[in-house]
């Protein structure tokens, strides 16, 4: 992925964010929490989609999908 910066920060395409999700998710998110629980570590994986567990702010439009995180639904958290 060919990275390109919009004022010093990181512009996100939505192929990109695409990708990311796909790898992060299918590969690098069940490896860790496998491994964790291979040494008796019991794990669950939570990613920042499931249950709304983020409330996001993007930034403007010329970044891509670029935002930071302004709120944590701890209710969501409480099931676990």
């Amino acid at each position: 992925i060919e990275q390109h910066f919009v004022n010093g920060l990181r512009f996100t395409s939505k192929e990109t964010m695409t990708i990311t999700k796909l790898t992060l998710f299918a590969e690098v998110y069940t490896a860790f929490v496998a491994s964790f629980n291979q040494h008796q570590c019991y794990a669950i994986g939570l990613c920042g989609l499931d249950a709304r567990l983020f409330e996001i702010t993007s930034f403007d439009q010329q970044y891509g999908f670029v935002g930071v995180s302004t709120a944590l639904n701890k209710a969501a958290l409480q099931y676990l």
